[in-house]
């Protein structure tokens, strides 16, 4: 797989930082094997927005991952028409030891310039050129979001995350959700181009 170029500027990296610290206070123990998309409370809400200023898309996702596993890699896949183009890891977090795994994933997404931060036991961020265009250089494509809204973690296999989707002209772009996505054959034949985002715990 290819790898991201961590580019890391001063001032991005430490809003990044200070979000994913205090998300991090909000980590349980539990010891579930679970990731899904978490909405920051009142306590939160203001370093969430400075952390997001001037991108276009962002998620945050919780994840539970206990002691059973001591990794953490995200990546995204590229489809064109359906048909996997790409597959880049873009960075990895490992635990602490004897300390479950537990903690947040942050996608940010700007018109140039995204970022992923994680926090748990550990605390990492990486910036890299937004790898979509499409929608943002010709306005006769529209694009789509979508979230994952929780699902289990199974060891060793990707658990995906969040999908960014273009395609040419006007209308509804219907995405229900990235299992469906996912799993349907030809679900994906519909967008010229699709980003989904994973993560793969071990």
């Amino acid at each position: 797989m290819k790898r991201m170029k961590s580019i890391l500027p001063a001032v991005a990296m430490a809003v990044v930082m200070a979000a994913a610290m205090l998300l991090a206070g909000c980590g349980s123990d539990s010891g579930a094997m679970t990731i899904g998309q978490y909405t920051p409370d009142e306590a939160q809400k203001d370093m969430y927005d400075l952390a997001v200023m001037g991108t276009n898309e962002s998620a945050v996702l919780k994840y539970d991952a206990g002691t059973a596993v001591k990794n953490l890699t995200v990546g995204y896949e590229v489809y064109e028409k359906g048909k996997l183009k790409d597959d880049i890891d873009a960075f990895g977090l490992s635990a602490e030891e004897n300390k479950a795994m537990n903690g947040f994933i942050g996608l940010w997404f700007g018109v140039s310039e995204s970022r992923i931060s994680t926090s748990g036991t550990s605390t990492s961020a990486v910036t890299f050129d937004t790898p979509w265009k499409k929608h943002i250089e010709d306005p006769a494509y529209s694009s789509g979001t979508v979230t994952s809204t929780g699902i289990d973690i199974k060891k060793g296999e990707k658990v995906y995350i969040y999908g960014h989707f273009e395609k040419k002209g006007e209308g509804d772009m219907t995405i229900t959700d990235l299992d469906t996505v996912m799993n349907e054959d030809g679900a994906l034949d519909q967008y010229d181009e699709a980003y989904i985002f994973y993560a793969i715990f071990k």
